[in-house]
């Protein structure tokens, strides 16, 4: 072989769709590059997701692109370099663009939120299916499904879980890359609302997204309120940064999974239907709480909810014992291992 294989990796990001696809594959690309394994990534043009990317080949497709485009994009792709698979990360996928797949004799690799089985994919990867949440049904020998193959940062795997305090000094609130339900204002209004609730001195400190537009609306909130709030943005290392906290509230996405690896007890609030799916699941079995802020009593549910697990050192602890347990951190070799491995088949 003449050059270095090329995984052709499609994906999209944005506000509404969130930066969680981005993040999983390029990890998943640096991990390839570690196996002498060029990427190309084929993506929307956000300037998030751009600078996500900014240590890789990327194609960046037309603002109002259409099927047949990212089809005959690829095609050209194909034809002009040494592509070895594709990998696919996107929230739903079109028709055309599983026809395309079909007709495609290189291995395909396809990310999904919603389903455990495909008939396009020589490889599925869906490591959000715990007990019950979906039809674990393994139907092909290199499904990637479950805990197991869990996308975990690289810096994350240094840390060890943190030590449960007896008492609470700091909180983290977090809800992704871009947080698209706008979880930043309501929390903090919230929270403020509720502020005699709280011992004074716990410090809520909330992370702002890579694609977050909502800084001006945050920074009023803090300003008007008397609890201790503070604001951050472009952590260089966000699993170390992680480590400060005593518990956090966050999103449903891969944050969600990072903070159990480090023993971080949390309240969990889903941005949509499927994350909702995947964090009752760790609900029910105890790794951490979810609410609904759809729910009819959200405000006196959420509150409840966060000072139980605010008061209670036990449960805190009990928490920890388990959400550690669940990721071994090893996903990331797994899945690139399969790759790697189906070029060869």
């Amino acid at each position: 072989m003449n050059s270095k294989s090329v995984h052709l990796i499609r994906l999209d990001g944005s506000h509404t769709l969130g930066l969680g696809h981005v993040y999983r594959t390029r990890g998943l690309a640096l991990q390839l590059r570690n196996e002498k394994q060029d990427s190309l990534f084929l993506v929307n043009n956000n300037s998030s997701v751009l600078k996500l990317l900014e240590d890789f080949k990327v194609k960046v497709l037309r603002d109002d692109y259409t099927d047949n485009e990212v089809n005959e994009t690829m095609t050209n792709i194909i034809k002009t370099k040494n592509i070895r698979t594709i990998i696919s990360d996107l929230l739903f996928y079109p028709k055309p663009y599983i026809n395309f797949l079909k007709k495609i004799k290189l291995p395909k690799v396809s990310f999904h939120e919603h389903i455990t089985d495909d008939n396009f994919s020589e490889i599925l990867i869906n490591y959000n299916t715990f007990k019950n949440s979906l039809s674990l049904v393994e139907t092909k020998s290199l499904n990637c499904l479950g805990p197991k193959y869990c996308i975990l940062p690289k810096t994350l795997l240094r840390h060890k879980p943190i030590s449960v305090k007896m008492n609470v000094k700091k909180i983290l609130l977090t809800f992704g890359g871009s947080d698209p339900t706008n979880f930043s204002c309501k929390v903090l209004t919230l929270l403020n609302h509720f502020k005699n609730c709280f011992d004074k001195q716990i410090e809520f400190t909330l992370h702002l997204g890579i694609a977050n537009i909502r800084e001006k609306e945050v920074k009023s909130i803090m300003k008007l309120s008397s609890l201790k709030f503070k604001l951050v943005r472009e952590i260089d290392d966000f699993s170390n940064f992680m480590q400060e906290f005593d518990m956090a509230i966050c999103s449903g996405g891969n944050t969600m999974y990072e903070l159990c690896y480090l023993g971080i007890p949390s309240i969990v609030l889903p941005q949509n239907s499927h994350q909702e799916n995947f964090a009752r699941e760790l609900h029910n079995n105890k790794f951490l709480r979810v609410v609904d802020i759809n729910g009819s009593n959200f405000p006196n549910q959420f509150i409840s909810n966060l000072l139980a697990l605010l008061r209670d050192y036990r449960l805190r602890k009990d928490y920890q014992s388990i959400t550690t347990k669940l990721f071994d951190g090893k996903g990331l070799e797994r899945i690139s291992q399969r790759i790697v491995n189906i070029q060869h088949c």
